[in-house]
């Protein structure tokens, strides 16, 4: 028995000779002295951009290249959303009649599809903390808790109103900027995030959300998650997630003290403003997602912020072909083209669509003018992108999507595929059938006389050429370029 507690003791002195030896030779590395957060708000459904704009920004592949690297390179990195990340985009053919946001089946399957794309967004980038706005609930709140077990979901005032028993976790607790010794990791910051959303806000789901959510008072649950997360979490930075107005944050920060920054969205304008008296920073950026919010805390011995600094990082980059957004962007685009969504709530028009290839036998010249132009080649380039199934990019790249004998699909409907002549001068079916009887009957019919002739008018133009899209396609630039479309 001596021998064995000899042997154990001699074991002991040699592990804690190597760990001092170990010691002698690896200086502890450091924790860091700072907290970087990233963020980014009203992404409203954009996955990427549509590539009509020479100078494009944003898009999830630049986001996701973006966030990886920051995260890779700094160990003291969060990932947070302030909401309305989901976009239910208006599609013709695909919204039935009546009031605004009603879904026909195919718009809700499309908008599912988009939506978890732009999920599977937020787990590639590793987010932190998001907390979901009022519109985020548009697909009903069983698509969030669904989605909630791979998302960490924040909001301490969004409750069921029957129980008032919160729906999500009303904080996440990170530890961020850890030193390591000999592997191991010891100190760090404790990060106390949580959200809120405005009071005032409206929850209107889908008819299958049996039980019903509403927003409670903002000041009372931030002043109680905040002396949670102070006090028995031990967190020495507190950062507000927050979707709602500029006055109702204003008057939140007046009476709940010891918040350090506040991410806004919702109704916040696009421009930063500077730190209130409360010594909050407020931080907010444009929405569409063409930037990522970054904020830097430098922070005292006591791991408190000494500075706060702000600043949007445009993402207008070079798109990454190979990085984890192309990844998400390709299961995205394989689900609609097995999908191969049609327009199942058509509209009516004025007369049935022809085709520019009707159009050619008598305007020769014109056709042979659009065939030069890129909008004849609309489809085969949406084709290249991998978006020819994408029922919101089909409606601005073909002629009568959406309509009663508008482009279904490239097969069906071949002679509607990219802008052709109808798009700016109207359906010409019954045109073409009035000259066509006329001949047959060896009558000739006249030419439309000038003042009855449907010309384009910009408007036309603006309905694809939006300032999202291709933001130089305005007042000012618009006609330079409407000029070049325009037949000789």
């Amino acid at each position: 028995m001596n021998r064995r507690r000899a042997i154990a003791v001699s074991a002991t002195a040699a592990v804690l000779l190597a760990i001092a030896a170990a010691a002698a030779t690896h200086r502890p590395q450091a924790g860091t002295g700072k907290v970087v957060v990233h963020f980014t708000s009203c992404l409203s459904g954009n996955l990427e951009p549509c590539g009509c704009d020479p100078h494009e920004r944003g898009g999830i592949a630049r986001r996701l290249a973006f966030l990886a690297e920051a995260r890779a390179s700094d160990a003291s990195h969060l990932v947070l959303d302030a909401g309305d990340f989901l976009g239910v985009p208006e599609i013709r053919g695909f919204d039935p009649p009546g009031p605004p946001g009603g879904f026909s089946p195919n718009k809700r399957r499309f908008v599912e599809m988009k939506m978890d794309a732009v999920m599977n967004a937020f787990v590639s980038a590793g987010c932190d903390a998001i907390c979901p706005g009022e519109g985020d609930f548009s697909l009903g709140q069983a698509f969030l808790r669904k989605w909630s077990r791979k998302l960490p979901f924040v909001s301490a005032n969004i409750a069921w109103a029957n129980s008032g028993n919160l729906v999500f976790k009303p904080y996440a607790v990170k530890v961020v900027g850890r030193g390591r010794f000999l592997g191991m990791p010891y100190g760090g910051v404790r990060v106390g995030i949580f959200g809120l959303t405005q009071e005032s806000a409206r929850f209107d789901g889908l008819p299958e959300d049996v039980n019903r959510i509403a927003a409670l008072p903002i000041v009372p649950a931030a002043a109680e998650v905040s002396r949670e997360l102070s006090g028995r979490e031990g967190c020495t930075l507190l950062i507000c997630i927050f979707h709602g107005g500029r006055n109702a944050a204003l008057d939140l920060l007046s009476q709940v003290k010891g918040i350090d920054v506040l991410i806004a969205a919702h109704e916040w304008e696009t421009r930063h403003d500077r730190t209130p008296s409360t010594g909050t920073l407020i931080a907010g950026i444009p929405p569409k997602g063409v930037s990522v919010g970054e904020v830097v805390l430098t922070l005292s011995p006591s791991k408190t912020p000494a500075e706060k600094a702000l600043r949007a990082v445009q993402l207008d980059m070079p798109v990454p072909r190979n990085g984890p957004g192309a990844a998400v962007l390709k299961e995205y685009t394989d689900a609609l083209r097995a999908a191969d969504l049609a327009p199942d709530a058509l509209s009516p028009a004025s007369a049935a669509f022809a085709g520019s290839g009707a159009c050619s036998r008598c305007h020769e010249a014109e056709h042979s003018q659009w065939s030069g132009t890129p909008h004849s080649r609309a489809l085969a380039a949406l084709a290249e992108a991998g978006h020819d199934h994408d029922p919101e990019c089909l409606q601005c790249h073909t002629t009568g999507y959406g309509f009663r004998t508008g482009f279904s699909t490239r097969t069906a409907t071949p002679g509607l595929g990219g802008v052709g002549c109808e798009v700016c001068h109207g359906p010409g079916g019954s045109h073409v059938k009035e000259k066509e009887e006329a001949e047959a009957a060896g009558a000739f019919k006249p030419p439309v006389r000038a003042e009855r002739r449907k010309g384009p008018q910009f408007t036309i133009c603006t309905a694809c050429h939006t300032p999202q899209r291709d933001r130089y396609f305005d007042e000012r630039n618009g006609p330079l370029k409407f000029n070049k479309i325009r037949h000789r």
